[in-house]
């Protein structure tokens, strides 16, 4: 078996659509509530997709993303 364990208390539940009592189920898994648009790991999510900046700004920031993770991984195999 895994001993991968889940951080709940760094979790957070987004209900996507109208949902009715999502802070009960907040409560049982003792987390918190978000709601979209939200920022993850420096990307927006849950803009609306006619967001031409939006789209813009999240391309760049992937494309900044793998030029450092290639340069990174790639030197690792030079040395």
């Amino acid at each position: 078996m895994s001993r991968l364990r889940v951080h709940l208390s760094k979790s957070a539940l987004i209900p996507i659509s109208e949902v009715l009592e999502h802070y009960h189920g907040a409560q049982l898994f003792n987390c918190e509530v978000e709601y979209l648009p939200l920022s993850y790991d420096g990307l927006l999510l849950g803009a609306a997709y006619e967001s031409k900046v939006v789209w813009e700004s999240n391309l760049e920031r992937l494309h900044n993303r793998s030029i450092e993770w290639k340069s990174t991984s790639l030197s690792r195999w030079a040395t």
